[in-house]
């Protein structure tokens, strides 16, 4: 429903996206999550991810997407904190 509200904004204003996303992970953050950083790469499918739920009410892909920042945020985070060892951002360990 958040991001909804995003997608919205989006459509009004290129400058009101930034404070949706703003909103985002100030709602992350109050529940304990890490921020999901958006990274410029990833910009247009979070957009497209926007328009998707927005006007189809399928949920799925920014969903996605969101989560996939978050995990990116948290594994650098536990990298600083010396938890986890480097492995590259957002990608778990090989297994071999």
């Amino acid at each position: 429903m958040l991001n909804q509200a995003a997608a919205l904004l989006t459509a009004i204003d290129a400058n009101k996206a930034t404070t949706g996303r703003l909103l985002l992970n100030f709602e992350l953050m109050k529940f304990g999550y890490p921020p999901a950083i958006i990274r410029k790469e990833d910009r247009l499918a979070y957009y497209d991810a926007l328009d998707v739920a927005c006007v189809g009410g399928d949920y799925g892909d920014i969903t996605a997407l969101v989560a996939e920042s978050v995990l990116r945020s948290l594994v650098v985070y536990l990298e600083v904190l010396g938890l986890r060892p480097v492995h590259g951002a957002g990608s778990p360990p090989s297994s071999h």
